[in-house]
Parts: C-alpha cells; structure tokens; sequence
C-alpha cells in the first residue's frame, strides 16, 4: 500500500529505496518486490531519455543509475528494455564505450526478436563505419540476415566492407555478388575492381573484359589504371589495339606516352650532332647525317599529328624549327669549299 501511495505520487526514487527494504523485510515477496525496483528504476531513466532539455549531467547520472541496477531475475523483456534505454542515453551524450556495452548486453539475449537483433547488429556496424574501423564492420555485418537485400546485394555489401577493410575476403564476396545476378552499374563496378585487386591485374581485365564491353570507357580507363602502376603497355595490347576503344581518351593517352621518349631521345641525338669541317668530304658527310637526322624529326611531327596530341604537336614541331635554324646557322659559318673562283 506504501508503495501504491508513492506511485501515486510519482516518487520514483523513493519507491526504488522502500521496494529494496521491503524485499529485505519480506524474503517471501522478494521477487515482486525486485520486479517494482527494477520498474522504477526503468521509470526514471525513460524520463530523462524522453526529456529533450535533461542536461548532460542528468543523462549521465541516468546512466550510471542504470548501469548499478541490479538485474538478477529480471525477465529478458526488461533486459531487452534496459539495454535498449542504455542505447538512447549513450547516444545523447556520446558515449561510445556505454554504447557498445548496451548493444553487447542486447545480442547476448536469446530471446531478442530477430528484427531487433538485426537492427542492433546494424547499429554496431554503422559504429564502426563511422570510426572506419571497417574490419570490425565486416566481421559485423557477417552475423546480420540482410533480409532486405537480395544475396547479390548482401555480398555486394559484405565485399565492400571486406575491401575497405583490405581483407582478400572482398574477392569471394564480389564474385559471389556477380555469380547471384549482380547487375547495372554495380556489377561494372565490382568487376574493375576485382581487376584492381588481382594480383595479374592485366589477365584479369582480359577475363573480365567480355562482360565489360557494354561500358568501353569503362574497360579503357581501368586500363589506364593498370598502367599507371606498371607503365607495361605490351601486356594490355588486347586494349589498346581494339578498334572499338581507339577513340577512348585511357587509350589515346597510353598509346601516345612512347612518343614523348622517343622524342626526348630524338631532341638529344640531333642537338648533340656538330658539322665535321676538317674537310670539303668529312663536311659534306656529316651535312647528309644531319639531314638524315632531320628527315627523322620531320616524321616525328607527322606522328604526332596523327597521334592528335598538342603537346606531342609542340614537342616535334620545336625540334624541327630548332634543328632546321641550327643547321641553316651552322652551314653560314662553315669554310667555302676549295676550288671554287671568286663569284661561286
């Protein structure tokens, strides 16, 4: 009747005091007695969950409160209550280690409805997403039923998870997804990236480029990734000599960067060439190696050309005007042959 009176009243705290006394004094009833301690306590901390304006000490002490109760004999629904007012409280102030801990004590309930038991083991692996803990994020996220995901999307999920995590585990999940209909942009996705992640990464796109055909520009930019690592364009050849991705930006780039070595050593071997004038002979021959030279800069320009590339274009075109002024300037300077009369 005391206790009714309190409630009554709404004197929560001290009907949590008085049911602990009366459960001493009662030993009999101590179990009904333990139940309206525990509700109260429950009370309590629902108010200051529900109240927008509690302070952060007042969460805090609602916590704690919490934390202390003593749930022996507790029924699993005011376990599953508990923790799930453990939840609310730890989000309000951020406390991530009381979070967790609320989360732990839900899954180690049997009873725990599976949707609730789904929705936790979601809220523990958007946790972790959000510290980028992504290992523990997958390892999760194994345990959770995705029932709203078909399995394509479920190991779509998984695989992420285990490539961010940089886990080899992300492989079987992305050919499960592709083995299950995965399809659309997501399944072009996961098939340049199982490319990236093979250790052969150029046999893997020549696997997987019979499913990427749909998407040229796909398939050639996840060429120009491979040879950004390896600058080896002999083994994407497959690539860069398919007529229908000749116009891909990835393949024009690659096909044109031998040109600029080519060009560089071209630049080097013409400048470093000198006119021999010991005599009229040694001169004239050295003057047919230079135009020999020139000959060569004159098709780099017409290569460049077709590579329509501008940089390419000024590179060849600076040599040529370069080279052309320096011999017209070199052949100024050079002795009259002998033999020749006053007017030649």
């Amino acid at each position: 009747l005391d206790l009714d009176c309190l409630a009554h009243e709404k004197r929560d705290a001290d009907i949590e005091s008085w049911s602990l006394e009366f459960a001493k004094a009662f030993p009999k009833n101590a179990g009904e007695f333990k139940g309206i301690y525990r509700t109260s306590i429950n009370t309590q901390v629902v108010k200051v969950a529900n109240n927008d304006k509690a302070s952060v000490s007042e969460i805090k002490a609602a916590i704690e409160k919490s934390q202390s109760a003593d749930l022996r004999g507790a029924s699993d629904k005011e376990k599953i209550m508990h923790a799930h007012n453990l939840v609310v409280l730890a989000q309000h102030v951020g406390d991530d280690a009381v979070l967790m801990s609320a989360y732990s004590s839900l899954l180690a309930i049997r009873s725990l409805p599976t949707a609730d038991r789904e929705a936790t083991l979601a809220s523990q692996v958007g946790f972790y997403e959000k510290k980028l803990d992504f290992k523990s994020a997958y390892h999760t996220a194994l345990k959770m039923k995705f029932p709203a995901l078909k399995t394509s999307e479920k190991e779509l999920k998984l695989g992420t998870l285990a490539d961010l995590a940089s886990l080899s585990a992300a492989q079987t999940h992305y050919n499960k997804a592709l083995a299950k209909g995965l399809s659309g942009n997501a399944e072009m996705s996961v098939r340049q990236r199982l490319v990236l992640l093979s250790s052969h990464p150029a046999k893997e796109l020549k696997k997987q480029s019979s499913h990427m055909k749909s998407s040229p520009r796909l398939l050639a930019d996840t060429a120009l990734l491979i040879y950004a690592k390896n600058h080896n364009a002999n083994e994407l050849g497959f690539i860069l000599h398919n007529p229908r991705l000749a116009s891909q930006p990835a393949v024009r780039f690659i096909n044109k960067q031998p040109f600029y070595g080519k060009q560089l050593r071209l630049n080097q071997k013409i400048a470093s060439h000198k006119l021999d004038t010991k005599n009229d002979r040694r001169l004239s021959k050295s003057i047919q190696a230079r135009l020999k030279l020139l000959k060569e800069a004159d098709k780099s320009l017409a290569e460049a050309i077709r590579l329509k590339d501008f940089t390419a274009q000024i590179m060849a075109l600076s040599t040529v005007q370069k080279e052309n002024y320096r011999l017209t300037y070199d052949l100024m300077g050079t002795p009259a042959p002998k033999g020749l009369n006053a007017r030649e």
